[in-house]
């Protein structure tokens, strides 16, 4: 037997969304056509999963011959389990890619160059050639006046290598180009920039993006609009916020190694004039309670250079068997704001097992809540900001939503009766998450995660939900289902520009259109809502 789709994907897919699937999981012997439609195993099709269906259903066909046999439908399922032969190495539920989705083929490119590390002294230039070859930099504190270089270095393809420039003057901007040997000629690239740690009272601007994914919805071109966008606001440093390299949804974490390269090409279009710090997603692989995060975590360090300590840099400073200093949280400072890095997924070692509404599992850890409680009452800035891919917990067994769901949990502090059950659940802990950002006037909490651009406040925090930006179809219909019930809500893609000056800041969501889809107020680069902050 199989299925087809087209139209019959789509007529199941309606059928199935009017049924609770939770009876006929309880009897063992669920529809492998309705698992693979229900992709956030909540037990039910959403509205959302259904317009979804037929894609979906899609990855349920391995060996890519146009339909779907049993086998292949019950391997799937089995993949998702962890059973059949699905390894869990990634440390997230394998899904079932077994090839990189299109939006992972990138053009022919000889290298590209993430900056990252900038210090108030010194800056990291991490450069990958696709070839071999002798490669320095040139750079200086004048456009077209490069007077200083590094050493040359001979590169092998696919090697990342790190360029690291120090004794910098504070508060600069450089220029740089990368110089190397191929075939026999000396050549250059552009002319890229970064800038040392700003002084207080300076203005800056930085950039943040969520939930990339090049997935099977993921328009490349979009991507690529967005990172234009961005590069045009010459920011000091962008900020990715996971669901970014999407180990968890391939059949073997290996599989997923060109999507560390795709990102790479997609992230250097704006990272080699902007330093890129990175916050973990929920499908980047790296979950503490879901087995071995060894292979992600190597992957991850080897492509993307996030900060570790240093005396600038502050975060964590546990090192890991077979991977050293993980590089997953992390804080600095920049003119008059702090910025801080978070993440859920490491220091999370238990599950949920099943139990709706009981998300006390999830935690920063005690080492990571320690450090972030230190890092708030040991700085003086004036603007804070605070990244993370989606609350301690959130609103469901996903995670979901934002002020609404920041009440709860290690978040928040409370149960799902409503009831504060902090230190029961916390004992030693002074205080929810929220009320420590709270009390040390954290301006904004960036979170991804829910693929929206939603704006909301609570307790003087703006928690500011962050666009895809490679989404080729606006929408906010999900919105409501994830938990938003109020708030400045509007559909992906583009990002988030932030211009800081001195202890206020202006934020603003800029679109990205490609020139088909510009139409009406839809311009490409414009800002669709903007509001202000000050200390």
């Amino acid at each position: 037997m199989r299925y087809q789709w087209t139209m019959f994907a789509v007529a199941i897919a309606a059928c199935w969304s009017l049924l609770s699937i939770t009876a006929f999981a309880q009897q063992g012997r669920l529809d492998p056509v309705v698992k693979a439609i229900d992709t956030n195993r909540d037990g039910s099709v959403s509205s959302t999963e259904l317009k979804s269906a037929a894609a979906s259903l899609r990855k349920l066909d391995l060996d890519g011959n146009g339909t779907v046999s049993l086998a292949e439908a019950s391997a799937r399922t089995d993949l998702n389990q962890g059973r059949g032969g699905g390894s869990r190495a990634s440390g997230s539920r394998l899904g079932g890619y077994t090839t990189p989705p299109a939006a992972n083929d990138v053009p022919s490119h000889p290298f590209n160059v993430i900056v990252g590390r900038l210090t108030d002294v010194s800056a990291t230039v991490r450069v990958l050639f696709h070839s071999d070859v002798d490669a320095c930099l040139i750079y200086g504190g004048q456009t077209g006046k490069l007077s200083s270089k590094t050493k040359v270095q001979s590169l092998k393809a696919g090697q990342p290598f790190d360029f690291v420039i120090d004794s910098l003057e504070k508060n600069t901007r450089y220029f740089y180009r990368v110089v190397y040997q191929s075939g026999g000629h000396t050549q250059e690239s552009d002319e890229f920039r970064f800038h040392t740690q700003r002084d207080k009272g300076s203005s800056f601007v930085f950039t943040v993006q969520a939930d990339s994914h090049l997935d099977e919805n993921t328009s490349g071109e979009v991507y690529l609009r967005t990172l234009s966008n961005a590069l045009a606001d010459q920011p000091d440093f962008h900020f990715a916020l996971g669901d970014t390299f999407m180990t968890g949804k391939y059949v073997r974490p290996e599989i997923a190694e060109p999507q560390y390269l795709a990102q790479r090409y997609y992230l250097g279009q704006l990272c080699h004039s902007a330093a890129l710090y990175f916050a973990l997603g929920n499908h980047d692989g790296e979950s503490g309670n879901r087995g071995s995060n060894v292979w992600a975590t190597t992957m991850r360090k080897r492509h993307i250079p996030n900060p570790f300590p240093n005396g600038f840099f502050t975060g964590n400073k546990q090192e890991e068997r077979e991977v050293g200093l993980p590089e997953n949280y992390y804080q600095f400072e920049w003119g008059d704001a702090q910025f801080i890095v978070l993440d859920p997924f490491r220091h999370t070692t238990k599950r949920n097992r099943g139990r709706e509404g009981d998300n006390w599992n999830w935690t920063l850890g005690e080492n990571q809540y320690r450090w972030l409680k230190q890092s708030l009452e040991q700085s003086d800035a004036k603007l804070r900001f605070v990244f993370i891919h989606h609350l301690v917990g959130g609103a469901n067994r996903n995670n979901r939503g934002g002020a609404e769901a920041a009440p709860f949990w290690e978040w928040g502090g409370q149960g799902l009766s409503g009831e504060d059950e902090f230190q029961k659940n916390r004992p030693g802990r002074d205080k929810p998450i929220h009320q420590m950002l709270v009390d040390h006037g954290v301006s904004v909490v960036f979170h991804g995660h829910d693929h929206m651009f939603i704006k909301q406040d609570l307790d003087g925090i703006v928690y500011q939900l962050v666009p895809q930006p490679g989404h080729p179809r606006s929408g906010t219909k999900s919105a409501q289902e994830y938990g938003y019930l109020g708030g400045e809500i509007q559909g992906s893609s583009g990002h988030v520009r932030v211009r800081v000056s001195g202890d206020s800041a202006r934020v603003d969501y800029v679109r990205a259109y490609l020139p088909a889809a510009e139409r009406g107020r839809n311009r490409n680069g414009d800002v669709s809502y903007s509001y202000m902050l000050s200390k």
